[in-house]
């Protein structure tokens, strides 16, 4: 049956199918098989640490993309193992069929720190057979970028690579010369995607015309603030109708921002780019000028992401000012550190002996039920454990501190309904449990053993005391699809006519959401 569908019809079902439906259904028949591969090598997704699906909508991630999937937990050099015998394996099933799976390759997307030989491998194949290939991104391995190249004339992404990975001594002029070689074997009409890890503004040369790119993403480095030409603004290097997607990554550590580097990058020059609809800020210090500018310059802006140096979180202040601009009506999808607006679950009152306090808003059974036994029952067990005698007192028993910062159970996400979730940091419940339960000394088996169904309702009772700042969201941005407050990710679902709530995007099962209220009408009172 799903043979004799148009091929055509096919093709745009499958690209609504998650990663794991589209391997099934190459198992359907031949022609089903044959149908199915090419959504599945199309766009390919390298990844260096484990897939982490959601279980709320196993899509996510995976319509856009076929990622290596490899889900098991393990320590480093486990994961690092299985990571290099994925990339092997799939550079193996190219080579096998070089004249027809390299073909269907369209767009490749690294993670950091994948097995260089092996990616210039893959890269050697690609050359070689890959003649449909137009976009390959995220990779600092300038080995990489001289062989793309060769490809100049067909590919829509350049990448032009930094000196070093890490930033070092300033970039001498043969750096410069380098990449300025390189820039010369692209067709500049057929380039969509550009990453720079170079001073835009005195990188290039005075062109004809502004460069139609529609993303950007400029690495601000200190050993490439340099360039060999005169500064000029970002207006006359790159189209301001044309650039739709916008990332702006620091490489600079705290230590290095006694000056302001919105302005040594002259990043100010982006207000007038007005058509930005998806906007990332990395690893730059807070600047809530810059920020609230850029938003009122960004009336079409769909997806926002903003993640200061040092964790600085937005106010709720600042995020209320927001919610005046014309992007307020656009807006789908945010992501960013934010002042919650109740006090945490679990906090230190500092006097002259500290203590844990605790602060359990939500009055609901599963709440209470998670406060009594699981934080009292278990973390707090001992009559004197609310006090807090040194550091190793806070890692054994502030649980938010444990689930998401020091042992987190969260992967890292980048507009989640767009790239898979990848789980750089995250330890499995599993670890994560056995991890708690070694600072609290409780020995395996013991009758006060935390298990992974108390990690669980932990994660689920801290989603519910933030109830009061998801509606605050929910309230100010009516086209939001996607939350992601604190590194926790959400999916907003409508309820009803009246009524929405944010799901976990991770961990869903069993979660019930403490946001919804019984609506009571006049037919249903004798109901």
């Amino acid at each position: 049956m799903l043979d004799k569908i148009p091929l055509e019809l096919f093709n745009r079902i499958s690209c609504l199918l998650s990663q794991e439906d589209r391997v099934s259904l190459t198992y359907v028949s031949k022609k089903v098989y044959q149908r199915i591969l090419p959504s599945l090598y199309g766009n390919i997704f390298l990844n260096v640490k484990q897939y982490f699906p959601s279980d709320l909508d196993r899509t996510l991630g995976t319509r856009d993309w076929s990622v290596l999937y490899f889900t098991r937990s393990g320590d480093n050099d486990t994961v690092k193992s299985i990571a290099y015998s994925k990339l092997k394996a799939f550079i193996r099933s190219l080579k096998n069929k070089p004249y027809y799976l390299p073909t269907l390759v369209k767009r490749v997307n690294c993670t950091w720190h994948l097995d260089k030989d092996l990616l210039n491998q893959l890269v050697d194949t690609l050359i070689e057979f890959g003649t449909n290939l137009k976009t390959f991104e995220d990779f600092l391995d300038e080995r990489v970028t001289t062989k793309l190249s060769s490809k100049g004339e067909q590919m829509q992404s350049m990448v032009l690579t930094p000196p070093s990975v890490l930033p070092t001594a300033p970039a001498n002029n043969d750096y410069f010369s380098r990449m300025e070689v390189l820039t010369t074997r692209y067709n500049w009409d057929n380039i969509q995607h550009l990453t720079l890890h170079v001073n835009a503004c005195t990188f290039f040369p005075h062109l004809q015309k502004p460069l139609k790119i529609k993303a950007l993403s400029l690495n601000l480095r200190p050993d490439t603030l340099g360039g060999t030409f005169l500064h000029q603004p970002f207006c006359r290097i790159f189209d301001t109708d044309s650039l739709k997607n916008l990332e702006l990554l620091s490489w600079y550590g705290p230590d290095q921002v006694e000056f302001n580097l919105y302005e040594l990058w002259s990043l100010e020059g982006f207000y007038e780019f007005h058509n930005i609809k998806e906007f990332t800020l990395l690893s730059l210090p807070a600047d809530r000028n810059f920020l609230s500018k850029c938003l009122t310059n960004f009336p079409c802006l769909q997806k926002l992401k903003v993640d200061y140096m040092l964790d600085v979180p937005l106010s709720a202040l600042l995020v209320d000012s927001f919610s005046q601009l014309p992007c307020s009506q656009t807006l789908q999808d945010i992501d960013f550190k934010f002042e919650e607006l109740d006090a945490p679950l679990v906090s230190i009152h500092q006097d002259e002996i500290s203590n844990f306090t605790f602060n359990v808003i939500c009055k609901c059974p599963d709440c209470k039920d998670t406060f009594q036994k699981v934080i009292l029952g278990k973390y707090f067990a001992d009559k004197n454990s609310l006090i807090i005698r040194d550091y190793s007192d806070v890692e054994a028993r502030n649980f938010t501190l444990q689930l998401f910062k020091l042992y987190p159970i969260l992967p890292y996400t980048h507009f989640v309904d767009r790239y898979p979730s990848i789980g750089f940091y995250c330890k499995s419940l599993e670890a994560h449990a056995e991890k708690v339960n070694g600072l609290l000394g409780i020995e395996p088996n013991q009758e006060n053993q935390v298990t992974t169904s108390d990690i669980l309702k932990l994660y689920h009772m801290h989603i519910h005391s933030l109830k009061k700042s998801w509606n605050f969201f929910s309230q100010r941005f009516p086209q939001l699809k996607f939350v992601t407050l604190n590194d926790i990710p959400t999916k907003i679902q409508q309820v009803d006519r009246q009524q929405k709530c944010n799901m976990p995007i991770f961990y869903s099962k069993g979660y019930k959401s403490n946001q919804v209220y019984e609506l009571i009408d006049n037919e249903s009172l004798f109901d």
